[in-house]
């Protein structure tokens, strides 16, 4: 098997894993040292769900940390898929901001996503 697809997988894995963690840490503990996430929560989904800014960045922190975990396990295929729906609902939410350069930015982050899970088919169908 090329090498290059090995390692471009593994880099993904680990550029997943570990900026989902951080950004996941960042949110539960609202040290905002990235950034101030609840600018970010649009008006119109905290119309819709029965929570406040702050719980729902608590909530989505500590689901981005296990995803990050996720993928380092053999389950990281599944966190892939994951992060792809999670990113899709918040570029609808940075949409409703009027957010259009972050929404394409996570866009992008989503392909890149799915190219992992393509790498990572490529090596499991190698393997097997």
């Amino acid at each position: 098997m090329n090498q290059n697809i090995i390692i471009s997988q593994r880099i993904l894995r680990y550029a997943f894993g570990i900026s989902l963690i951080v950004i996941g840490l960042d949110k539960v503990f609202h040290t905002n040292i990235i950034t101030d996430w609840e600018k970010y929560v649009s008006p119109l989904a905290l119309s819709v769900l029965p929570i406040t800014a702050v719980t729902l960045v608590s909530v989505l922190g500590t689901a981005e940390i296990a995803v990050g975990v996720f993928f380092f396990t053999r389950f990281c295929r599944i966190a892939a898929y994951v992060a792809i729906i999670t990113l899709l609902a918040i570029i609808i939410n940075l949409f409703s901001l009027g957010l259009y350069d972050i929404a394409l930015r996570d866009a992008l982050i989503a392909l890149s996503a799915y190219v992992f899970v393509l790498l990572t088919n490529t090596i499991e169908n190698r393997n097997n």
